[in-house]
């Protein structure tokens, strides 16, 4: 399946799967994103299966997120709690996922596929027993995910991750959690995903609340009735057997009963009680106790044992003395498991990263596409689309505030500029200072071999200002979309340039064609044309194909016979390759044309290293950053 009959499905079960009309479904770039209304796919190879299985159920899901779920909600449960977001997030995803499979069942499979190949590429995350609040978050996602979904492929996973939790914050804690992932499957809304969720938070931030002294003292007052049904159980069982010294028929219950009640009443009964006692108290000391001693040597009435003795009864304990030490070292695991559970809950509750899926594998598509992009596109850019033109359906405001920005950018880059100048000599017939390379050319009949003065001129220059317009530059850092602000600083320094009678081009690169599927170059303003602001009201809507753009700018830059060539990239930073952006760098440095990168809204671009650009986070701070440039020696 090629790019372009993919987008003709994806754009055909937009339609239908969210009953909306005009949800934009674009392929542009190496990012899965999906804001408001549009879709953007990365461009990756479409010839491998597994890359179409995963953009498949990421576009069943996203295009369920855009029917099923309410953002609102979604957003207002972060500012109480990230840790009830993120349960909200495991459950709404389960959730709205049922919705899409019981509307469509093909979807359903895209999704099981998906999931299947996230377990392959290792996007879930194995519950492990050393991190028990990890496995937590495992077992919500994944039980509802095998539970209200149906995606069976997670389902060890799942049983591991309920293992670990039960383990270490018990059944009763695990039972409810598990039944109110359970009840997701009823969920009818975001609403019902977000009471669900909140149950569950509520439930875990209880338990992990609860003061661990009534914990402490509930768990000591449990062992201390198990000790005494035990210690009763020795020794109606010692005295039953005839062992005590002094006493009548061993036999007779009744006097068996009441010597249960009365620790004194006879040495063998109470030394069986005491054994029984030291018994409890220390389990692992391995020494016999004189209950059990004076019950197995009938040769020392005195019911002390041997050494020898002493291994032979260890050896050979009553199976009540073994459960009696089984026991003891329950309680003593209760007690650590209590601060695990603890530990855990904390854990859960503290944890601020989302851990989500589908970003986890936008990141995943966005790295193949970026592969895909490097292992099969060499120089594209040659082939490039140029227009002059832009759509017509292109109606994205003009900026405004330009003239004012132009006059900053004037006073700082006229030094820059002008203070680069070229000193010629003037010569004449006659004066007092020669010039020694002019010597020679008397015997030529060139007799003006004497220094009059100088004068200087300055270099000539030739700019191309290039702009990015690919779809991610429509975020907002301020009240005005990044590609506001690129607009708004291209014009600018295009005004700017023609204050200074310098001529300049203004490219915008990643401009979506959708009859075309494709992006091409938009000349804002060519060279040796007149600056028209109108034609710089462009909208973000392709990838990101920096590398052509620098390309085409580098191609023109090249057949101008000035002196200074510089370009100016305005950009995010987040070109499809970074290796062929680095390929172009290489370009320009051997056709000596100095490049400013302005990373605009953010602090890396793709392809230049740190000390080779500078940023800005609106067309405000832009001025600062070609001060920064200038100290940067980038114009050197």
């Amino acid at each position: 399946m090629n790019a372009r009959s993919f987008i003709q499905r994806a754009k055909a079960l937009a339609t239908l799967m969210t009953s909306r009309q005009g949800v934009e479904v674009t392929i542009g770039g190496n990012q899965a994103f999906s804001q408001g209304g549009r879709i953007n796919l990365p461009n990756g190879d479409f010839t491998d299966p597994e890359w179409v299985a995963m953009i498949q159920g990421w576009i069943d899901h996203e295009l369920g997120h855009e029917k099923h779920t309410d953002h609102n909600i979604f957003a207002s449960s972060g500012t109480i709690d990230p840790a009830l977001q993120r349960i909200l997030n495991q459950l709404e995803d389960a959730r709205m996922e049922k919705c899409v499979g019981d509307e469509f069942p093909g979807a359903k499979t895209n999704l099981s596929q998906l999931v299947g190949l996230a377990i392959k590429r290792e996007l879930f995350g194995k519950p492990s027993a050393e991190n028990a609040s990890h496995a937590l978050s495992c077992f919500i996602l994944y039980h509802a995910r095998r539970y209200v979904v149906g995606q069976h492929a997670l389902n060890d996973y799942a049983n591991e991750a309920e293992r670990i939790c039960r383990e270490v914050m018990g059944d009763d804690l695990v039972d409810a959690i598990k039944a109110e992932i359970e009840s997701t499957a009823k969920a009818k809304n975001t609403h019902d995903a977000f009471e669900i969720s909140k149950r569950i938070y509520d439930l875990i931030k209880e338990e992990e609340e609860k003061p661990e002294d009534d914990s402490d003292e509930s768990d000591q007052q449990d062992d201390s009735n198990e000790s005494d049904s035990d210690s009763e159980d020795q020794e109606g069982s010692d005295e039953s057997e005839g062992d005590s010294e002094g006493q009548g028929d061993s036999g007779d219950s009744g006097e068996s009963d009441e010597n249960e009640d009365d620790t004194a009443s006879g040495d063998g009964s109470g030394k069986s009680e005491e054994g029984s006692d030291e018994q409890e108290s220390d389990s692992g000391s391995g020494e016999n106790e004189e209950g059990d001693n004076e019950s197995e040597e009938t040769d020392t009435g005195n019911g002390e044992a041997s050494s020898g003795d002493e291994l032979n009864s260890e050896e050979s304990q009553a199976p009540g003395d073994s459960e009696t030490s089984d026991e003891g070292q329950s309680g003593q695991k209760s007690e650590g498991t209590m601060q695990q559970l603890k530990a855990a809950l904390k854990g859960f509750l503290e944890d601020t990263s989302t851990d989500d899926f589908h970003e986890k594998l936008a990141e995943l598509l966005e790295v193949e596409a970026s592969e895909a992009s490097e292992e099969c596109r060499e120089y594209d850019g040659f082939n490039v689309d140029v227009r002059k033109q832009l759509l017509p359906c292109n109606n994205y405001p003009l900026p405004k505030e330009h003239k004012q920005l132009a006059n900053r950018f004037y006073q700082t880059l006229y030094k820059v500029i002008f203070d680069n100048k070229r000193s010629l000599p003037v010569t004449r017939t006659v004066g007092s200072k020669l010039l020694n390379n002019k010597l020679s050319g008397i015997p030529a009949g060139n007799l003006s071999v004497f220094k009059q003065g100088a004068y200087q001129r300055v270099k000539s220059s030739a700019i191309s200002i290039l702009v990015d317009a690919s779809g991610s530059m429509n975020t907002k850092f301020t009240d005005k979309e990044n590609m506001y602000h690129a607009n708004t600083s291209a014009l600018a320094l295009a005004t700017t340039f023609s204050r200074m009678q310098i001529d300049c081009e203004v490219n915008y690169f990643g401009v979506w064609d959708e009859s075309d599927y494709a992006n091409y170059i938009y000349k804002a303003k060519p060279f040796g044309q007149p600056l028209t602001a109108k034609r710089f009201g462009v909208a973000p809507t392709g990838g990101t194909p920096t590398h052509e753009g620098m390309l085409h700018a580098i191609q023109s830059l090249a057949l101008k016979r000035d002196e200074r060539k510089i370009l100016f990239i305005i950009t995010d930073g987040q070109a499809n390759s970074s290796r062929q952006v680095e390929k172009m760098v290489e370009v320009a440095k051997q056709l000596n044309i100095k490049l400013i990168p302005i990373g605009l809204g953010q602090t890396s671009i793709r392809g230049f290293d740190v000390e080779d650009f500078v940023s800005a986070s609106d067309m405000n701070e832009v001025n600062e950053a070609l001060r920064n440039a200038i100290k940067q020696k980038l114009f050197a």
